[in-house]
């Protein structure tokens, strides 16, 4: 089963803090700190992307949002939800 973009880019945003654990090197565990919060931006803009999307296609066929269940709850674990204007 493939695995949605924005777990993805959370995946890869905790393999990298991992790796940066184990570096020696103040400057290159700076370094794979911020391409991890990178990673965490991409994985937030993914999930936003798939609620606009899920929300778009539930407006025209009246599509179940079980979905957006999903969604929503792994902003909150990025800590991104509710997202107030």
């Amino acid at each position: 089963m493939p695995i949605a973009p924005h777990e993805h880019w959370r995946q890869r945003a905790e393999e990298t803090r991992a790796q940066a654990k184990q570096m020696s090197s103040e400057r290159s565990k700076k370094m794979m700190l911020k391409i991890a919060d990178d990673y965490d931006d991409l994985a937030v803009n993914a999930a936003t992307r798939s609620i606009d999307q899920l929300l778009t296609r539930r407006r025209r066929a009246d599509a179940p949002t079980c979905h957006l269940l999903g969604l929503a709850n792994s902003l909150v674990r990025f800590g991104c939800w509710p997202l107030h204007p």
